[in-house]
């Protein structure tokens, strides 16, 4: 309790220096709406497969729309993540569509974005491209970031036809993970294979998200250092949580039989994983439970502590996927959280004290950001190229701001995400682009400073 006073205290002094909005605090799992707003939650992420998307609409179930309009209604931002399994590999691999297969995929997304797509506010490009829907080894990663271009496009073409209903989402990259392995090895393949999808997300996306089981906040911070070291774009975390201290070499913990219960107790001679299992499906008395979870490499404060990195480090959003994931389709973190709302909270303290804890410092404004950027979510991180005429036929004149008399570049993209003109050196906040060779179409505008992109928008030629 006194530390939770302290955190108040500590907030409200940050109020007086600092008057950006603290990054969206929400659950990975939608779980129920209702639930989701008692809990305090701002955001949340759940996904969609093709099949999902197929079946849903082939039976005319209203499941998914109703879910993204009660949380909307209720204020709570949704994230929504696609994937693209192949139900006939035996690895239950990410499949890249083609041919008939393709076309059948890109119909019922833009079934599912029209349907859903004015109520939710950001789209994430796959899930976990080396994790939990990776790839066969086998291919090639080129081959991987085109079909990902390919959604992309997709989903911005979509846009630019309903920019009224549409045009507030966000794009974010699936969730990077084995970072580790890349701080051990810059040279490594997965290094490379972070780099690629960093490329990916700074032309075609408007934030990275990453994923974070770590052991402790230190390896969260070795991990967000070493991909802040490879791109300034805007981060996003949309799983989060510190599951790797229970599994991890050395301890294991999940696997150990519990050490908590006598021989006359029926947990006795159980695996903590058994324990915690049979304590989701019948609660067990609340001190027994405190005696059992102080066993476990839990950290206390964890959620706060971590959550705080994240927003000093400016993330847009960071959506807590459990403090243990176990794999157990019965023990599931996104599913729990549905019993946090009754008086029993047990077996999800202290991971539900600390969560709400958080949520009611962010919701009751004494939560404030020490970071110095503005968000994705506001309209000024980047400004909004001035463009006109649009569409032009010959030509259109680009207005941005250059207060601090910056050297800016600025890239033409086309539809299919390929750069098709590049013009530098630009000193003033005014200049002309003729069409010249430029084909009929839309087309995306990057404006750069110092690597940075400082400025986007869209033209069509006509």
């Amino acid at each position: 309790m006194k530390l939770f006073f302290a955190i108040v205290i500590m907030m409200q002094s940050c109020l007086l220096l600092h008057s950006q909005a603290p990054t969206l605090f929400g659950v990975h799992g939608s779980s129920s709406p209702q639930v989701l707003q008692d809990l305090g939650a701002q955001i949340a992420r759940y996904g969609f497969t093709d099949y999902q998307i197929k079946n849903a609409i082939n039976n005319n179930s209203t499941q998914a729309i109703d879910k993204a309009i009660n949380l909307n209604n209720l204020g709570i931002k949704q994230v929504v993540h696609l994937t693209w399994p192949d139900t006939t590999s035996v690895n239950e691999y990410e499949r890249i569509p083609v041919g008939i297969d393709s076309i059948e995929v890109f119909q019922y997304l833009d079934t599912l974005i029209t349907s859903i797509g004015p109520y939710i506010d950001y789209i994430q490009i796959s899930q976990e491209p080396f994790g939990a829907t990776s790839y066969n080894p086998n291919e090639q990663i080129t081959n991987v970031i085109d079909w990902w271009k390919a959604v992309a496009l997709f989903i911005r073409n979509k846009q630019s036809l309903n920019p009224t209903e549409l045009g507030h989402i966000q794009l974010i990259t699936g969730g990077i993970t084995g970072v580790n392995g890349a701080i051990a090895d810059p040279n490594s393949q997965i290094a490379a294979l972070i780099d690629s999808v960093i490329n990916f997300g700074e032309t075609y996306c408007d934030a990275i998200a990453i994923h974070m089981h770590v052991v402790d906040t230190i390896m969260g911070e070795n991990i967000i250092n070493y991909i802040k070291s490879r791109t300034n774009f805007p981060l996003a975390c949309t799983e989060w949580s510190q599951a790797k201290a229970a599994m991890s070499v050395g301890t294991n913990w999940i696997n150990l039989i519990n050490t908590t219960f006598d021989s006359t107790h029926p947990y006795y001679g159980l695996t903590n994983k058994q324990v915690m299992y049979s304590a989701y499906l019948n609660p067990m008395d609340g001190t027994e439970w405190d005696s059992f979870i102080s066993t476990s490499p839990f950290t206390p404060n964890f959620i706060p502590d971590f959550y705080s990195i994240m927003d000093i480090n400016c993330f847009e959003f960071v959506c807590f996927g459990g403090a243990f994931q176990f794999g157990s389709p019965g023990y599931d973190w996104a599913s729990l959280y549905a019993s946090k709302t009754v008086s029993q909270t047990y077996p999800n303290n202290p991971f539900f004290s600390e969560f709400v804890n958080v949520s009611y410092l962010i919701n009751n404004g004494l939560y404030t950001t020490n970071c110095s950027l503005l968000g994705i979510s506001d309209n000024n991180y980047y400004q909004q190229l001035n463009i006109y005429p649009n569409p032009f036929y010959e030509y259109a004149t680009i207005e941005f701001n250059n207060n601090n008399n910056e050297i800016y570049t600025l890239s033409i993209f086309n539809i299919l995400g390929k750069k098709v003109r590049e013009i530098s050196n630009i000193k003033i906040n005014k200049i002309v682009v003729n069409r010249d060779n430029l084909r009929v179409g839309i087309y995306f505008l990057r404006l750069y400073s110092n690597n940075q992109i400082r400025g986007v928008g869209k033209f069509i030629i006509k």
